[in-house]
């Protein structure tokens, strides 16, 4: 059941005894350009860019870990962002 959340399906666990697993994952995706100004020898080819959303669905395609967690944390006072 967790390899299935990882992969982006939602599970229907019906009267604690079946589960069904659903395919549900619509990636967000963007297009890649090339770096422009580090040119990349190995590795990924994939920019962050400034949508949290993206960038965590671009981090979850690539590690299919239970151990990777996201913490998101409010900083300040003023503009509360």
């Amino acid at each position: 059941m967790v390899k299935g959340v990882l992969e982006g399906k939602a599970l229907i666990i019906y009267q604690n005894s079946l589960a069904y697993a659903v395919d549900i994952y619509v990636p967000k995706t963007i297009s890649v350009s090339p770096a422009e100004i580090e040119t990349v020898i190995v590795g990924s080819k994939e920019d962050f860019i400034e949508d949290i959303g993206t960038n965590l669905s671009m981090i979850r395609r690539r590690i299919k870990s239970d151990c990777l967690k996201v913490l998101s944390y409010n900083i300040g006072t003023i503009t509360s962002a």
